[in-house]
């Protein structure tokens, strides 16, 4: 009799550690798809960067003189001010 209560003593230690063994699982399986999701982001978010230097440098000219350097300096700054008051529309 004492041996068969050891072998259920086992079988309960075995049935909780499959169970916690089933919610680690669960656990990593969960942050493995959390990764997953925040990986595709980024690279959405590399994609549209590429694309937007790649436009800019497509369009941007170099200033001919230290007069239209010094106007497109300016230019930049009032842009970025306004683009610091306006919220961005998401």
């Amino acid at each position: 009799m004492a041996e068969q209560g050891s072998h259920g003593g086992r079988a309960r230690h075995c049935r909780t550690f499959h169970h916690k063994n089933s919610q680690h699982d669960e656990q990593l399986s969960r942050l493995r798809c959390t990764r997953r999701a925040a990986i595709e982001r980024l690279r959405s978010d590399n994609a549209l960067l590429k694309e937007e230097v790649m436009l800019e440098n497509r369009f941007s000219v170099a200033p001919t003189s230290a007069a239209a350097a010094a106007a497109i300096a300016g230019l930049q700054e009032q842009s970025e001010v306004y683009n610091q008051k306006v919220p961005p529309q998401r």
